[in-house]
């Protein structure tokens, strides 16, 4: 059996359900345990093996917190620990910039270290703080794999610095069987009922939607249901004015 190691921020957000799933489908000889500083949605998203910094004392938390936040080490000793308490074979970090932090941890244990990005640490990290470009030099001499959801992805983490030795596209899986298939039928004398459902992001292109069903709104009977949420961040609190106007 081998024991991997996935550390995330928080276990976890519902918009990062396919980390879920990556998880969860692993083959059987692959014992999976998560590293996080604090857990979300357990009831949503539980598996077995969650090791979350938020349990311990308040005390080690501040403290482990405090000398990561003065620069005196980059990682939680918590995860390293952890780590050797239940003899990590590999760790997985999600998103570049945990995979940053997580560097110290695998130097401490000496294991293969992997990193999946996702899109916010390619496009937007690096270009709102210039820190990252040489942050992620740092990560990408060090790492082992650099796993990306397509080609395009690949390309522009390549452009940031990573070996293309090192690069591998994996593409994200959709449990289908969870998604029940219904056949639906609509005539032009009934409504037509869009649901928009996504997080109130730019890239999600909500407004771009409303504009559009706008459009033919004197020409069909028109009900559309939003359902999403906005972060606690400036530019989605904007998004989320945007979409309500």
């Amino acid at each position: 059996m081998t024991a991997v190691f996935h550390s995330v921020s928080e276990w976890l957000p519902q918009t990062e359900n396919w980390i879920y799933n990556q998880i969860r489908f692993l083959p059987d000889h692959i014992v999976p345990h998560i590293l996080c500083e604090k857990t979300i949605n357990k009831d949503q998203f539980l598996l077995p093996n969650i090791h979350s910094l938020s349990e311990l004392a308040k005390t080690r938390i501040w403290l482990d917190k405090g000398f990561r936040k003065l620069g005196l080490r980059n990682h939680l000793a918590f995860s390293v620990r952890e780590m050797k308490k239940y003899r990590a074979q590999v760790l997985h970090s999600h998103f570049g910039n945990m995979a940053w932090q997580d560097i110290g941890a695998v130097k401490h244990l000496d294991i293969p270290h992997l990193v999946t990005y996702y899109g916010y640490d390619v496009n937007y990290l690096p270009k709102q703080d210039g820190r990252w470009e040489k942050r992620y030099h740092q990560l990408f001499q060090s790492v082992d794999r650099v796993l990306c959801e397509g080609p395009y992805m690949a390309k522009s983490i390549q452009a940031l610095g990573c070996p293309p030795e090192k690069t591998i596209v994996q593409h994200l899986g959709v449990a289908v069987k969870d998604i029940v298939f219904k056949l639906r039928e609509w005539h032009p004398s009934q409504t037509l009922r869009v649901l928009i459902a996504a997080s109130f992001l730019e890239k999600k292109g909500i407004p771009y939607a409303i504009e559009a069903l706008g459009r033919i709104k004197h020409d069909v009977l028109l009900e559309i249901t939003i359902i999403g949420g906005a972060r606690q961040t400036r530019n989605a609190s904007q998004e989320k004015q945007k979409i309500n106007t």
